[in-house]
């Protein structure tokens, strides 16, 4: 344990100038009348490049360390990441 402050979190964490956006889109689902909300982390080329969303788990929001760290690492490995929160989670809204 002596070594811990030599590990490189790094790849852990999005840096400082990754591209971060906001978003709120509709559901496909039409008995659905809120909006759901994202943050999208894009590459800087961001239609060459792979993507993946990560959905959290219940009762849990797309800004918690579950979902951001491994957003993160696939960030640093050259994919464009969407977090999403799902219906009545962290700042999607819950009508039904």
């Amino acid at each position: 344990c002596a070594d811990w402050h030599s590990v490189n979190l790094s790849k852990y964490f999005l840096p400082k100038e990754a591209p971060i956006e906001h978003i709120e889109f509709a559901s496909r689902d039409d008995s659905f009348l809120g909006t759901l909300s994202g943050i999208l982390v894009a590459q800087k080329n961001i239609s060459s490049a792979p993507s993946v969303i990560i959905v959290h788990g219940y009762r849990s929001c797309k800004t918690l360390f579950s979902s951001l760290v491994p957003g993160a690492m696939l960030f640093h490995a050259g994919y464009n990441v969407l977090l999403i929160d799902l219906r009545g989670h962290g700042n999607s809204t819950e009508h039904d």
